[in-house]
């Protein structure tokens, strides 16, 4: 039978701290009041467990809280329990690594790898390449200002603290491709060839590698660009003044990488109405055949009345007379009906 010591209880040391991760390991030290031969007893959650170290080491793979105390047993003598300490256990938090503009790059831009982590403590960084520490990032951001080809790779990061006792799952490899020769657009058009005016004309800009990129536009007649966030330029009434030659590019980052200017791009814009010149032939023929019908009819006509006149039986009646000038102003009335016609058909001609 033991004897309790009312006044000495040992003291609980945890190292590394009493909040940890999935996978960390804790140890716990009991600490008795003074030093001799001592014996342990365990408590978890004030049930004894069969360990009877001084110390006592914990890895727990979930999630979870629980308390642990002591207490020091020597000849004939029982210490009250330790203060109880609580260890909290939280997932691993994780780390994903971003990269902009694209994990596809080119030569000369500049490329930003962001790693993420989804706890909101502090953290310290870590960066790999193919798995290889790189002694120069050490931040949440790890920045290549003119990207080469030696910078392709694997990259992976992870955060750290207390030294690195304390660490996040380590992310997923983001691979970064570099390409040293700078891309070429296409252009195309829809509809392509001849495009009537107040229809719709729409210009593509084809990039495979379209992450993140901003595009700009040029016109044979234009000293400005105009600039699209999508790869679409549309033209919702066309008119005569935007036929001609269409070019694009596209840029992305800042400062801003351009790939090249595609080739060019013909737009060819017709009116949608009769063309000019067939109205004019058409009215011209339609007037001569009104002239050459009038001269026949009145040289007709003037025969009649002359032989009428000559002819000493019958002398020529103002009726006859009559009907000449009825026909003549019938004549000019319908001359001057289809001038009326050709000038509303095209003004020009006036």
């Amino acid at each position: 039978r033991h004897h309790f010591i009312s006044t000495d209880k040992p003291r609980l040391r945890v190292d590394p701290q009493s909040s940890v991760y999935t996978g960390d390991t804790v140890t716990l030290t009991c600490e008795p009041p003074y030093q001799s031969d001592w014996s342990f007893y365990w408590k978890k959650d004030s049930q004894y467990i069969n360990h009877h170290q001084s110390t006592y080491s914990i890895t727990e793979s979930h999630p979870g809280e629980a308390e642990f105390s002591c207490i020091a047993l020597r000849g004939g003598y029982q210490t009250e329990d330790s203060d109880p300490v609580r260890i909290t256990v939280r997932e691993r938090p994780k780390a994903t690594v971003n990269v902009q503009p694209a994990g596809h790059v080119f030569i000369r831009e500049r490329v930003t790898l962001t790693c993420g982590i989804e706890s909101g403590d502090d953290w310290n960084y870590e960066w790999y390449k193919n798995n290889n520490l790189l002694r120069d990032a050490q931040r949440k951001k790890y920045e290549i200002s003119n990207v080469d080809q030696t910078h392709a790779g694997d990259y992976t990061c992870k955060g750290t603290q207390s030294t690195g006792r304390i660490y996040t799952h380590t992310s997923a490899a983001v691979t970064l491709t570099v390409s040293a020769v700078k891309v070429k657009p296409t252009i195309t058009s829809n509809p392509e060839g001849a495009a009537l005016t107040g229809n719709t004309v729409t210009l593509y800009c084809k990039l495979h590698q379209s992450a993140g990129w901003t595009f700009y536009w040029s016109k044979h007649t234009q000293s400005s660009e105009n600039e699209t966030i999508t790869n679409v330029y549309t033209i919702s009434s066309v008119s005569l003044s935007d036929g001609g030659q269409y070019w694009c590019r596209a840029g992305r980052g800042n400062p801003v990488y351009y790939t090249h200017y595609s080739d060019a791009l013909w737009v060819n814009v017709t009116a949608s109405g009769p063309r000019s010149g067939s109205t004019e032939v058409i009215v011209g023929v339609s007037v001569g055949l009104s002239l050459i019908l009038l001269l026949i009819i009145i040289l007709g006509l003037i025969c009649c009345y002359m032989k009428s006149k000559g002819d000493s039986a019958a002398q020529p009646s103002d009726d006859t007379y009559y009907q000449i000038m009825t026909i003549v102003s019938y004549t000019e009335e319908t001359m001057k009906e289809q001038h009326n016609q050709m000038m509303s058909l095209n003004p020009r001609l006036s």
